[in-house]
């Protein structure tokens, strides 16, 4: 085994504090840079980021049960175990794992639809839709966003 640096490992004796954000994210590269941006317009600090192909899609119409279950229980370990209190969960127009969908509504229902499926799941966790467009980053209103408030 080669060592490639060193590393204070007093950093993972202390005990991890409460985190009450956490943002799941799609890892196109095009909107990386607004998740710090993001962050920054609401006052979020230290949180807990999510990066997955499709974000929110794998817990709607994963391609194998398998990812939706895995994404689940990361959900349930930050929510439970690291006091993650409030989700934010973002899909974005002409995504990848969406086939490029270029319809504002698809996104719309993707982002619904999830936010029920994650609501029933964690009740005491707060979910926030979020779509990303050419116009701008637009937080959802609607049922999955009220759910669990």
């Amino acid at each position: 085994m080669e060592k490639l640096f060193d590393f204070d490992c007093t950093k993972l004796e202390e005990p991890v504090g409460p985190i009450s954000d956490a943002m799941l994210w799609c890892v196109d590269r095009r909107i990386q840079g607004l998740r710090g941006k993001f962050a920054a317009h609401l006052g979020i600090g230290q949180h807990v980021p999510l990066i997955i192909p499709g974000g929110i899609k794998k817990i709607v119409a994963p391609k194998f049960p398998r990812d939706a279950e895995l994404l689940m229980e990361t959900i349930a370990l930050i929510h439970y175990k690291l006091g993650v209190r409030r989700l934010f969960a973002m899909a974005h127009l002409h995504c990848a794992d969406c086939e490029g969908s270029s319809d504002p509504t698809y996104y719309h229902t993707l982002l619904m639809k999830g936010g029920r499926i994650l609501a029933r799941r964690f009740p005491s966790l707060e979910i926030k839709p979020i779509f990303v467009d050419c116009k701008g980053v637009h937080l959802i209103q609607g049922p999955a966003a009220s759910a669990a408030a």
